[in-house]
């Protein structure tokens, strides 16, 4: 009866077994799938930085916006005289001089000879050069005293309103592959690519899991990424600079082994470096930000093991289940098994 019993249970363990493996098979399907198809897009996140608050912190200055709009004025009179399509008429007001127009004591429009014509080009052009300069002094100002509050003193040197930079920063699309289930121990890569340009080629090829794409976020020339994840080996590790062209796309791989099992958090940041100032002192800025989880497990590992050994898995059980079928319902059988098998205990262990 003891080794009846021991079949039995021979029996029940490999038939829980191959159920076992049936099982990995269906939950897992899904994930060969993902695998099998790489390059599937996942999703489009991300949107245009908005950068308006940048104008509207700034106070208003009245005096640059008159000088502006006097030299719009200026610019219009200019353009229409030397093209003859409008009366030539000048801006007046404080700090300008020239001739006025009619119903202010000036001389109408149709009684300027050429030499007058000529005079009224000269004194538009002087008084465009002047405003140029003045409102260039105005933003001079503006832009040491923006400085001075946030703490550097530029004294009488250039001035570089590092807002307008930021403002005017060239947009680009950062794609990267998402593999959201991964094994432990085994290694796998992770790629970001940068298009500075939308005609420039992106290949995924090689690497696992949907891509996910990120459009319209400021880069510079010098790009840095960093990646880094809880309980995974990376490498390279710290910041991989990059220059980035119009000619080519900018690419960065890292390769993960995951250490431990559970949901795993990684972290995908690049920052443009902007050069200030004759000295070149850097200024970083976040290009892109990007929280991603993935899944570490065992159990696709497990199923491996045991798809390689399936044969011998299914062979097993197949030999197992009928024979322990025989020896429960033919007592014969059994008994005869019973007997074999204790007379072979005895004379083993009558032996010296």
């Amino acid at each position: 009866m003891l080794v009846l019993r021991r079949m039995w249970l021979a029996c029940l363990l490999v038939a829980a077994i191959v159920a076992c493996v049936r099982l990995l098979d269906d939950a897992w399907r899904s994930a060969e799938v993902e695998r099998q198809n790489p390059n599937v897009e996942r999703k489009i996140i991300g949107s245009p930085p908005d950068y308006a608050f940048l104008n509207s912190a700034q106070p208003i200055n009245p005096r640059l916006g008159y000088l502006k709009s006097r030299q719009s004025l200026v610019e219009s009179q200019l353009e229409s005289l030397k093209s003859g399509r409008a009366p030539p008429t000048s801006p007046t007001g404080p700090g300008f001089m020239g001739f006025g127009s009619e119903g202010r004591g000036g001389p109408s429009a149709s009684t300027f000879d050429p030499a007058t014509l000529n005079a009224r080009l000269q004194q538009l052009e002087a008084e465009g050069k002047k405003l140029r300069e003045e409102i260039s002094a105005e933003l001079l100002a503006d832009c040491r005293q923006r400085l001075m509050r946030r703490g550097v003193v530029v004294g009488n040197g250039p001035c570089t309103d590092l807002d307008e930079i930021v403002r005017n920063l060239a947009t680009g699309t950062y794609s990267f592959n998402w593999p959201k289930i991964v094994n432990l121990g085994d290694e796998f890569t992770l790629r970001l690519i940068l298009q500075t340009d939308e005609r420039q080629a992106a290949s995924f090829a090689g690497v696992s899991g949907a891509i996910t794409r990120v459009e319209e976020r400021p880069f510079a020339q010098s790009v840095e990424a960093t990646l880094s994840g809880e309980d995974l080996g990376i490498y390279p590790n710290g910041p991989q600079a990059r220059t980035a062209t119009a000619a080519h796309a900018v690419e960065w791989n890292w390769k993960l082994t995951p250490t431990a099992t559970g949901t795993k958090t990684i972290t995908i940041e690049v920052a443009a470096n902007i050069y200030m100032g004759a000295d070149k002192q850097r200024v970083q800025i976040d290009s892109l930000r990007e929280t991603i989880e993935i899944q570490v497990t065992i159990i696709q590992r497990i199923k491996a093991y045991l798809a390689d050994a399936s044969g011998v898995v299914v062979a097993v059980a197949a030999l197992v289940t009928p024979l322990a079928a025989i020896f429960g319902f033919f007592p014969t059988a059994r008994k005869f098994v019973v007997t074999e098998f204790s007379r072979f205990r005895r004379r083993r262990s009558k032996r010296p």
